[in-house]
Parts: C-alpha cells; structure tokens; sequence
C-alpha cells in the first residue's frame, strides 16, 4: 500500500532537511524525497536501538 502524504518544503521551518537537500543536491525537493528521508532516518534509529530483524 502507498499513502501519499502532502509536504511542502516550508511545512516545518525547524527542520534542517530543506537547507542539507539545497547543499547536497543543488536545489528543492519532492514531497516524496522528504518522506524517504524521514523513512530512512526512523530505520536508522531502529537499528540503533535493536539491529535484529524482530527488533526492527
């Protein structure tokens, strides 16, 4: 299932994933780059926490 969510690139102006996207790859982002980013960031916390496949 894929749920799309609306993001707008100044929805949250304490995040700094606007300003790191800007440097990293010269210009704004999708909605769909935000919530791979968010994706990613949750699963890394995850693995910290309990890098087992259950855990996850």
């Amino acid at each position: 299932m894929v749920v799309a969510v609306p993001w707008h690139i100044q929805g949250d102006p304490k995040s700094d994933f606007p300003q790191k996207s800007r440097q990293l790859w010269g210009g704004d982002v999708s909605w769909r780059s935000a919530l791979s980013y968010d994706a990613t960031v949750a699963l890394i916390e995850a693995l910290k926490r309990n890098p087992t496949r259950s855990g996850v």
